[in-house]
């Protein structure tokens, strides 16, 4: 298996995860109820993000936090739905990479998913 080196290989993984994560029924009414995504704009959007991470640049210009935080007001987030993200994030990487970058994405989503939690509950 091959590391995550370009640009391509950040839109399949995107692609791809979000396959399985709309054929979850216990995480997909998240992304299918009341809030309508546009895919053909969210995909690449989420793409620019994880080419920040592990190549800098600033092509992701939004606040990651605020927009969960936002979401969120409309349908709440639970642990049970980081839980699945998380569980379909690395299920998509292991499936087709390995390496450096992989794995700097994977750890980089548990520490990300986590603190939009802990952010979330603080609200409260």
């Amino acid at each position: 298996m091959k590391d995550v080196t370009e640009r391509k290989d950040l839109d399949f993984i995107v692609k791809e995860f979000y396959i399985r994560v709309l054929a979850d029924d216990k995480i997909a009414p998240v992304f299918t109820s009341e809030v309508k995504i546009n895919w053909e704009i969210h995909l690449p959007i989420i793409s620019d993000f994880w080419e920040n991470i592990l190549w800098g640049g600033n092509k992701y210009q939004d606040n990651l936090l605020q927009k969960h935080l936002d979401f969120n007001d409309k349908i709440p987030l639970n642990k049970l739905h980081l839980e699945r993200w998380l569980l379909h994030w690395r299920e998509t990487l292991n499936k087709s990479f390995k390496g450096t970058n992989a794995t700097e994405i994977l750890n980089r989503a548990e520490i990300i998913g986590r603190f939009i939690m802990y952010q979330i509950q603080e609200e409260k």
